[in-house]
């Protein structure tokens, strides 16, 4: 699978859906913000990028953490901890982009898409916190 932005980059095989999906939302995130009107591009635009940014970063930190061994619990509580801040960063960057919406900052059509997105990320996450 690929992804087009400026590059083209392949997604690892064995790549999570969850994170997949979260690289298309930064991926968006950056693209709308791109063009968003210049009042916005160091507070609101800055604001949806770091957002996803922290989201996807979480999810990769989460990836790597193998809970196993006589220290299970305590690697299962820290993975836990990074998809709980990458669900926090998810349900913030969909406040703002609501947000963004209403002042001008994105497209309703963009906030729509994204919307879609964040929901599907959203649930994808939460199944994988519940594995």
């Amino acid at each position: 699978m690929t992804y087009t932005t400026r590059t083209t980059v392949k997604a690892s095989d064995s790549e999570l859906v969850v994170i997949t999906k979260a690289r298309d939302i930064c991926s968006y995130v950056l693209t709308i913000t791109a063009k968003s009107p210049k009042r916005f591009r160091f507070t609101l635009a800055t604001k949806l990028q770091n957002y996803a940014l922290e989201a996807a970063e979480q999810m990769y930190l989460a990836n790597e953490i193998y809970p196993s061994g006589e220290h299970k619990k305590e690697m299962a509580e820290q993975r836990h901890g990074h998809q709980d801040k990458a669900m926090a960063a998810l349900k913030m960057l969909g406040w703002l982009t609501h947000l963004a919406a209403e002042q001008g900052c994105i497209l309703q059509k963009q906030y729509e898409t994204l919307a879609g997105m964040l929901y599907g990320c959203m649930k994808l996450l939460t199944a994988w916190k519940k594995l």
